[in-house]
């Protein structure tokens, strides 16, 4: 009787073993996905606070596969942001630094709590793997 128990507390284990390393998966997705936006909203960012600098000069536009043409900026009183599901909104370049800011401050929040629930994922990872072992060994 008790080798039948260890056997499904055993399967217990590993199903739940394989349940938190999809979970972990999922989330090291996710972090990767909340670092690509922090590195394009910090160059959004910098581009932003150079935006007066670039008025009325020459810049280069790309136009894609590493090429690109060459044009004259006028003067830049307003910034198309992506507010999400494929929607732009035209913002002063005060309201659109702001809002950059604040969604590279929520994206901030997010990474911590992505951080602190992938940490708390290898744990229950580390645990369930002890105790398979343990179950293995009997």
């Amino acid at each position: 009787m008790a080798n039948g128990k260890t056997e499904d507390e055993l399967a217990q284990l590993q199903y739940l073993h394989e349940i938190y390393v999809q979970q972990y998966g999922g989330i090291i997705n996710e972090l990767e996905r909340y670092s690509m936006l922090r590195e394009s909203l910090s160059r959004s960012s910098e581009t932003a606070e150079k935006v007066k600098s670039i008025e009325n000069s020459p810049i280069l536009l790309g136009i894609d596969a590493g090429a690109f043409i060459e044009v004259k900026a006028g003067a830049i009183s307003s910034i198309i942001t992506s507010v999400g599901a494929g929607y732009m909104v035209e913002k002063s370049v005060e309201d659109a630094m702001a809002f950059i800011k604040a969604n590279a401050d929520k994206s901030r929040e997010v990474v911590a709590s992505l951080v602190k629930e992938k940490e708390k994922v290898e744990r229950e990872i580390v645990n369930i793997e002890y105790r398979i072992g343990e179950l293995q060994q009997r």
